[in-house]
């Protein structure tokens, strides 16, 4: 469950659309761990999808967090973990599009916030340490 310390009226009347809110330690124990995002990652070529981007100083190219492999006829991309993770540590900011797509974890986490503010658009954004924060009536990331 999330403990987010600012209520509903509080949130509306200086948060939105105004200034982003950050939160530190909502969580009860660990939801969403590197090892969800690991799998969640697996599966994406990174060279097909513009659903993942990695941001350091500008967009990281493809090359600097995957690897290629062959797939029948076609050579392709794989996220590699610790590759990504040292990018991530270094300051990358991962920007993950409609991830409550394709996370029931990360779909449950968005519709307690949803609920909570009465949301309909969140976006999540992570970096290293993984933080959380609403900025604007947008989800920022947590953990």
């Amino acid at each position: 469950m999330l403990r987010i310390p600012v209520s509903r009226p509080e949130f509306y009347g200086k948060y939105f659309e105004k200034q982003h809110y950050h939160a530190s330690n909502i969580v009860d124990g660990p939801i969403f761990a590197w090892s969800d995002l690991d799998d969640l990652l697996f599966p994406l070529d990174p060279k097909r999808q513009d659903d993942v981007k990695i941001i350091l100083g500008g967009r990281v190219a493809i090359e600097k967090y995957s690897s290629q492999y062959q797939d029948l006829d076609e050579i392709r991309r794989r996220m590699t973990p610790n590759k990504l993770g040292e990018i991530l540590k270094s300051g990358a900011t991962m920007v993950i599009n409609r991830l409550d797509l394709k996370s029931r974890k990360i779909a449950t986490i968005c519709q307690w916030i949803s609920d909570l503010y009465d949301l309909k658009t969140m976006s999540l954004y992570t970096t290293w340490p993984l933080f959380c924060g609403v900025e604007k009536g947008r989800l920022l990331s947590m953990t």
